[in-house]
């Protein structure tokens, strides 16, 4: 029997078909990653709530602080899960990207471009207060404090937060200089490099850099330890009624001190 060979025309539908399947099978699978990698950078939050309150329970109930040497999530470092050299800690530069990896402190949504054999570092604690000689800065309402020169560590005692299920206490943050250890984003950068812990105000001045753009929100670590996708003007609602700004955030989420 002779076999019959398909014609032109029945071999362009068959090309169209495939065309219109692939237009409506593509979006949903890029929907359905960004999805997972939201669910990812949540569980990174989680992990992250995880070693800080290990670090609280050993550190009189305060939370992980900014020095000039080392970064809030250095100290986080035998909390991890890291195998961190403490030599690498304890210095003025960011942990090379070649000795180590940034384990929960990357987003896998975060593209946004760094500096090479740096770590990514996809996240922020809530700013408290800034202390160094003669520069104080005692008009933040978050949780994690800076400090260089002679001042003592300054951050917030998680005994002391009346509502923490209603408190952030770490959000995303992708920016270029944004990266895991000291150096780049630390206190003695102050003026330039600015700090690996910063205010929610810089939090709104970089939207552009949310990586969870098509879903209008992004995802904030409470300090009871849940995870929440919001939009960012939802953040700012205040809990008595009304709505307040990047720049006073006093009876809002990002308030600890209510």
């Amino acid at each position: 029997m002779k076999k019959q060979k398909f014609t032109l025309i029945e071999v362009l539908v068959v090309i169209a078909i495939i065309g219109i399947l692939a237009s409506l099978i593509l979006p949903a699978l890029g929907k359905a990653r960004k999805k997972s990698q939201m669910s990812v950078c949540k569980s990174n939050m989680k992990q992250l709530h995880v070693a800080s309150m290990m670090y609280t329970d050993d550190n009189n109930d305060y939370f992980p602080f900014d020095i000039v040497d080392m970064s809030w999530n250095d100290h986080l470092a035998g909390y991890d899960g890291r195998n961190v050299d403490y030599s690498d800690l304890n210095t003025n530069t960011p942990l090379s990207a070649s000795q180590y990896s940034e384990g929960v402190y990357a987003c896998p949504s975060d593209n946004v471009e760094r500096a090479a054999d740096v770590l990514t570092l996809s996240y922020s604690p809530v700013q408290l207060t800034i202390h160094g000689g003669s520069f104080i800065n005692t008009g933040q309402r978050g949780i994690t404090g800076i400090h260089w020169g002679s001042s003592a560590p300054v951050s917030a005692k998680i005994s002391e937060i009346n509502q923490t299920s209603g408190t952030i206490s770490t959000f995303e943050y992708m920016a270029a200089n944004n990266s895991v250890g000291a150096g780049g984003r630390h206190p003695s950068k102050y003026g330039g490099g600015g700090f690996s812990v910063v205010l929610p105000g810089t939090f709104f001045g970089s939207l552009d850099n949310i990586p969870h753009e098509e879903s209008g929100k992004s995802n904030f670590l409470f300090v009871d330890g849940h995870v929440a996708s919001h939009t960012p003007l939802a953040t700012l609602v205040i809990s008595g009624g009304g709505v307040g700004s990047a720049g006073d955030t006093t009876g809002t989420m990002w308030d600890a001190h209510k």
